[in-house]
């Protein structure tokens, strides 16, 4: 049994490979760019993309050590738990004006009270 939308899209996918085609080199589509780089340098991701019978095929890679470090960072992140500060810096500080024209001022810094904040442990 053969689903009307799964059809559609099959046919809608080949039409587009038939009009819209990839430059492609060996028989593969290099989306970027690696000719600064020397061979013996790490990329941490890429993409590239075939044809396989008529259909094409993208594929998106991340390196192990690169999603390792990522796991670590976002871990890292949910042990420490919320930054004290949550943004809120300087509201116990004083601002400091500058005057600009006759009766405007700009805030260009604040004084903030010794011991308010602790921002290191």
């Amino acid at each position: 049994m053969k689903l009307e939308r799964f059809e559609r899209l099959r046919k809608a996918q080949k039409a587009y490979h038939r009009r819209c085609k990839w430059v492609m080199k060996n028989g593969i589509y290099v989306i970027h760019s690696y000719d600064e780089k020397k061979p013996d340098d790490l990329s941490w991701w890429s993409d590239a993309g075939f044809i396989l019978g008529d259909r094409r095929v993208m594929v998106w890679w991340q390196h192990p050590r690169f999603v390792y470090a990522e796991a670590l960072d976002e871990q890292a992140r949910q042990e420490a738990g919320h930054s004290p500060v949550n943004g809120r810096l300087f509201d116990d500080g004083i601002p400091n004006h500058k005057p600009v024209g006759r009766s405007r001022k700009k805030i260009i810094s604040y004084t903030v009270p010794p011991g308010t904040r602790c921002l290191s442990t």
